[in-house]
Protein backbone atom coordinates (compact mmCIF):
# COMPACT_ATOMS: atom_id res chain seq x y z
CA UNK A 1 0.00 0.00 0.00
CA UNK A 2 1.39 3.40 -1.01
CA UNK A 3 1.69 6.43 1.23
CA UNK A 4 -1.35 8.17 -0.26
CA UNK A 5 -3.54 5.08 0.04
CA UNK A 6 -2.48 4.59 3.66
CA UNK A 7 -3.23 8.24 4.45
CA UNK A 8 -6.64 8.19 2.75
CA UNK A 9 -7.83 4.92 4.22
CA UNK A 10 -6.32 5.87 7.58
CA UNK A 11 -8.48 8.99 7.49
CA UNK A 12 -11.59 6.81 7.20
CA UNK A 13 -10.62 4.70 10.21
CA UNK A 14 -9.45 7.62 12.33
CA UNK A 15 -12.60 9.66 11.68
CA UNK A 16 -14.81 6.68 12.51
CA UNK A 17 -13.03 6.13 15.81
CA UNK A 18 -12.97 9.84 16.62
CA UNK A 19 -16.64 10.47 15.85
CA UNK A 20 -17.70 7.41 17.82
CA UNK A 21 -15.42 8.13 20.76
CA UNK A 22 -16.41 11.79 21.18
CA UNK A 23 -20.19 11.56 21.08
CA UNK A 24 -22.09 13.93 23.34
CA UNK A 25 -22.00 12.61 26.89
CA UNK A 26 -20.51 9.26 25.80
CA UNK A 27 -16.76 9.78 25.67
CA UNK A 28 -14.93 6.53 24.98
CA UNK A 29 -11.18 6.67 25.42
CA UNK A 30 -10.20 3.50 23.57
CA UNK A 31 -11.59 4.76 20.23
CA UNK A 32 -10.13 8.22 20.91
CA UNK A 33 -6.68 6.75 21.51
CA UNK A 34 -7.07 4.68 18.37
CA UNK A 35 -8.01 7.79 16.39
CA UNK A 36 -4.95 9.63 17.69
CA UNK A 37 -2.70 6.70 16.83
CA UNK A 38 -4.11 6.48 13.31
CA UNK A 39 -3.69 10.24 12.96
CA UNK A 40 0.00 9.77 13.76
CA UNK A 41 0.25 7.17 11.00
CA UNK A 42 -1.39 9.59 8.56
CA UNK A 43 1.18 12.25 9.43
CA UNK A 44 4.02 9.72 9.17
CA UNK A 45 3.09 8.94 5.56
CA UNK A 46 4.28 12.43 4.65
CA UNK A 47 1.27 12.93 2.37
CA UNK A 48 0.42 16.61 2.66
CA UNK A 49 -3.02 16.39 1.08
CA UNK A 50 -3.78 13.44 3.36
CA UNK A 51 -2.90 15.45 6.46
CA UNK A 52 -4.80 18.51 5.20
CA UNK A 53 -7.89 16.48 4.38
CA UNK A 54 -7.81 14.73 7.75
CA UNK A 55 -7.42 17.93 9.80
CA UNK A 56 -10.10 19.77 7.83
CA UNK A 57 -12.39 16.78 8.32
CA UNK A 58 -11.84 16.96 12.09
CA UNK A 59 -12.74 20.66 12.00
CA UNK A 60 -15.88 19.79 10.03
CA UNK A 61 -16.81 17.12 12.58
CA UNK A 62 -16.55 19.59 15.45
CA UNK A 63 -18.36 22.27 13.45
CA UNK A 64 -21.29 19.91 12.96
CA UNK A 65 -21.33 19.29 16.70
CA UNK A 66 -21.17 23.05 17.40
CA UNK A 67 -17.71 22.73 18.95
CA UNK A 68 -15.74 24.43 16.19
CA UNK A 69 -13.16 25.94 18.58
CA UNK A 70 -12.20 22.43 19.62
CA UNK A 71 -11.73 21.53 15.98
CA UNK A 72 -9.44 24.50 15.38
CA UNK A 73 -7.48 23.64 18.52
CA UNK A 74 -7.02 20.02 17.47
CA UNK A 75 -5.90 21.07 13.99
CA UNK A 76 -3.44 23.62 15.40
CA UNK A 77 -1.97 21.12 17.85
CA UNK A 78 -1.74 18.55 15.08
CA UNK A 79 0.17 20.92 12.80
CA UNK A 80 2.47 21.89 15.66
CA UNK A 81 3.27 18.27 16.47
CA UNK A 82 3.87 17.50 12.81
CA UNK A 83 6.27 20.43 12.60
CA UNK A 84 8.18 19.21 15.65
CA UNK A 85 8.27 15.58 14.51
CA UNK A 86 9.03 16.27 10.85
CA UNK A 87 12.68 15.15 11.20
CA UNK A 88 11.38 11.77 12.37
CA UNK A 89 9.02 11.58 9.42
CA UNK A 90 11.99 12.44 7.13
CA UNK A 91 9.95 14.86 5.07
CA UNK A 92 6.46 16.32 4.97
CA UNK A 93 5.66 15.89 1.28
CA UNK A 94 4.11 13.65 -1.33
CA UNK A 95 5.50 10.28 -2.27
CA UNK A 96 7.35 10.64 -5.55
CA UNK A 97 5.19 8.30 -7.59
CA UNK A 98 5.92 10.27 -10.77
CA UNK A 99 9.35 11.65 -9.90
CA UNK A 100 10.56 11.00 -13.45
CA UNK A 101 8.53 14.00 -14.61
CA UNK A 102 9.86 16.39 -11.99
CA UNK A 103 12.96 17.21 -14.03
CA UNK A 104 10.98 18.87 -16.84
CA UNK A 105 11.28 22.65 -16.71
CA UNK A 106 8.07 24.43 -17.65
CA UNK A 107 8.67 27.50 -15.49
CA UNK A 108 7.08 30.92 -15.82
CA UNK A 109 3.99 32.57 -14.34
CA UNK A 110 1.46 30.44 -12.50
CA UNK A 111 3.03 27.20 -13.63
CA UNK A 112 6.47 28.36 -12.57
CA UNK A 113 5.17 29.06 -9.08
CA UNK A 114 3.45 25.70 -8.96
CA UNK A 115 6.60 23.97 -10.17
CA UNK A 116 8.49 25.40 -7.20
CA UNK A 117 6.25 23.36 -4.90
CA UNK A 118 7.02 19.68 -4.40
CA UNK A 119 4.05 18.12 -6.17
CA UNK A 120 5.89 14.99 -7.33
CA UNK A 121 5.47 16.05 -10.93
CA UNK A 122 1.76 16.77 -10.73
CA UNK A 123 2.32 20.32 -11.97
CA UNK A 124 3.72 18.88 -15.22
CA UNK A 125 0.69 16.64 -15.74
CA UNK A 126 -1.72 19.43 -14.90
CA UNK A 127 -0.11 21.89 -17.28
CA UNK A 128 -0.04 19.46 -20.18
CA UNK A 129 -3.69 18.54 -19.62
CA UNK A 130 -4.74 22.16 -19.34
CA UNK A 131 -2.88 23.38 -22.42
CA UNK A 132 -3.27 20.34 -24.67
CA UNK A 133 -6.79 19.22 -23.79
CA UNK A 134 -8.87 21.66 -21.73
CA UNK A 135 -7.97 24.73 -23.78
CA UNK A 136 -8.53 22.89 -27.07
CA UNK A 137 -12.06 21.75 -26.16
CA UNK A 138 -13.23 23.78 -23.16
CA UNK A 139 -17.00 23.21 -23.39
CA UNK A 140 -17.59 19.51 -24.10
CA UNK A 141 -14.15 17.96 -23.54
CA UNK A 142 -12.61 15.04 -25.41
CA UNK A 143 -14.68 12.13 -24.09
CA UNK A 144 -14.56 9.94 -21.00
CA UNK A 145 -11.17 8.35 -20.44
CA UNK A 146 -9.36 10.62 -22.88
CA UNK A 147 -7.24 12.29 -20.20
CA UNK A 148 -5.96 8.92 -18.95
CA UNK A 149 -5.16 7.82 -22.50
CA UNK A 150 -3.35 11.06 -23.29
CA UNK A 151 -1.18 10.94 -20.17
CA UNK A 152 -0.45 7.23 -20.62
CA UNK A 153 0.84 7.91 -24.11
CA UNK A 154 2.78 10.91 -22.85
CA UNK A 155 4.53 9.13 -19.98
CA UNK A 156 4.74 5.66 -21.48
CA UNK A 157 2.91 3.89 -18.66
CA UNK A 158 -0.48 3.95 -17.02
CA UNK A 159 -1.15 7.44 -15.69
CA UNK A 160 -4.10 9.48 -14.44
CA UNK A 161 -4.57 13.27 -14.14
CA UNK A 162 -4.19 13.28 -10.31
CA UNK A 163 -7.09 15.73 -10.03
CA UNK A 164 -10.76 14.89 -10.35
CA UNK A 165 -11.75 18.41 -11.36
CA UNK A 166 -9.08 18.61 -14.06
CA UNK A 167 -10.06 15.15 -15.29
CA UNK A 168 -13.68 16.30 -15.60
CA UNK A 169 -12.63 19.42 -17.49
CA UNK A 170 -10.46 17.43 -19.91
CA UNK A 171 -12.94 14.60 -20.44
CA UNK A 172 -16.29 16.37 -20.32
CA UNK A 173 -15.47 20.09 -20.53
CA UNK A 174 -17.18 22.87 -18.62
CA UNK A 175 -20.54 21.17 -19.12
CA UNK A 176 -19.56 17.95 -17.38
CA UNK A 177 -17.44 19.68 -14.74
CA UNK A 178 -20.34 21.97 -13.84
CA UNK A 179 -22.70 19.02 -13.51
CA UNK A 180 -20.14 17.20 -11.35
CA UNK A 181 -19.68 20.17 -9.04
CA UNK A 182 -23.44 20.65 -8.76
CA UNK A 183 -23.84 16.97 -7.86
CA UNK A 184 -21.18 17.29 -5.16
CA UNK A 185 -22.89 20.41 -3.77
CA UNK A 186 -26.22 18.60 -3.69
CA UNK A 187 -24.72 15.65 -1.83
CA UNK A 188 -23.07 17.98 0.68
CA UNK A 189 -26.31 19.89 1.27
CA UNK A 190 -28.25 16.64 1.70
CA UNK A 191 -25.78 15.40 4.28
CA UNK A 192 -25.90 18.73 6.10
CA UNK A 193 -29.69 18.80 6.24
CA UNK A 194 -29.98 15.23 7.48
CA UNK A 195 -29.96 15.56 11.26
CA UNK A 196 -30.01 13.15 14.16
CA UNK A 197 -30.85 13.93 17.80
CA UNK A 198 -27.75 14.63 19.94
CA UNK A 199 -28.69 11.80 22.30
CA UNK A 200 -29.23 9.23 19.54
CA UNK A 201 -26.91 6.24 19.82
CA UNK A 202 -26.00 6.64 16.13
CA UNK A 203 -25.40 10.37 16.38
CA UNK A 204 -21.83 9.88 15.17
CA UNK A 205 -23.04 9.04 11.66
CA UNK A 206 -23.77 12.65 10.68
CA UNK A 207 -20.42 14.22 11.64
CA UNK A 208 -18.66 11.15 10.24
CA UNK A 209 -20.40 11.40 6.86
CA UNK A 210 -19.77 15.13 6.60
CA UNK A 211 -16.16 14.76 7.73
CA UNK A 212 -15.56 12.08 5.11
CA UNK A 213 -17.19 14.28 2.48
CA UNK A 214 -14.82 17.15 3.34
CA UNK A 215 -11.82 14.82 3.21
CA UNK A 216 -13.05 13.37 -0.08
CA UNK A 217 -13.28 16.86 -1.56
CA UNK A 218 -9.74 17.76 -0.46
CA UNK A 219 -8.25 14.48 -1.68
CA UNK A 220 -9.91 14.85 -5.08
CA UNK A 221 -7.96 18.06 -5.72
CA UNK A 222 -4.63 16.29 -6.10
CA UNK A 223 -5.61 12.64 -6.64
CA UNK A 224 -8.12 10.63 -8.64
CA UNK A 225 -10.01 9.46 -5.59
CA UNK A 226 -12.85 7.92 -7.61
CA UNK A 227 -10.60 5.83 -9.84
CA UNK A 228 -7.59 4.92 -7.72
CA UNK A 229 -9.05 4.88 -4.20
CA UNK A 230 -12.51 3.44 -4.72
CA UNK A 231 -12.62 1.95 -1.22
CA UNK A 232 -12.60 5.46 0.25
CA UNK A 233 -15.55 6.37 -1.95
CA UNK A 234 -17.26 3.20 -0.71
CA UNK A 235 -16.73 4.25 2.91
CA UNK A 236 -18.27 7.64 2.21
CA UNK A 237 -21.24 6.13 0.40
CA UNK A 238 -21.76 3.54 3.16
CA UNK A 239 -21.83 5.97 6.07
CA UNK A 240 -23.86 8.53 4.12
CA UNK A 241 -26.37 5.80 3.36
CA UNK A 242 -26.49 4.66 6.98
CA UNK A 243 -27.08 8.26 8.07
CA UNK A 244 -30.00 8.55 5.67
CA UNK A 245 -31.47 5.22 6.80
CA UNK A 246 -31.21 6.16 10.47
CA UNK A 247 -32.87 9.53 9.85
CA UNK A 248 -35.71 7.79 8.01
CA UNK A 249 -36.10 5.33 10.88
CA UNK A 250 -36.49 8.16 13.38
CA UNK A 251 -38.99 9.94 11.15
CA UNK A 252 -40.96 6.72 10.80
CA UNK A 253 -40.95 6.15 14.55
CA UNK A 254 -42.19 9.71 15.13
CA UNK A 255 -44.95 9.34 12.56
CA UNK A 256 -45.96 6.06 14.14
CA UNK A 257 -46.38 7.71 17.50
Amino acid sequence: MGASALAFYGTCVSLLLYCYGTMHGRRRWIPIIGAIGMGGIIAATGTRVGVAGFLLAVIAVEYVRKRVRRGYLIAAVGLLLIGILTPLFQRFAYSRDIHDLAGLNLGGGFWGILAAIDTSGRDVLWRRLWEDMVINSPFVGHGLGSSNSYLTNLVGRLMSPHSELLRLLADTGLLGATLGVLLAVRIGRRLWRTELPPDDRYEFLRPLALGLFVAFTVFSMTDNILECYGIFTGYLATFAGLLHVRARQLVGATDGD
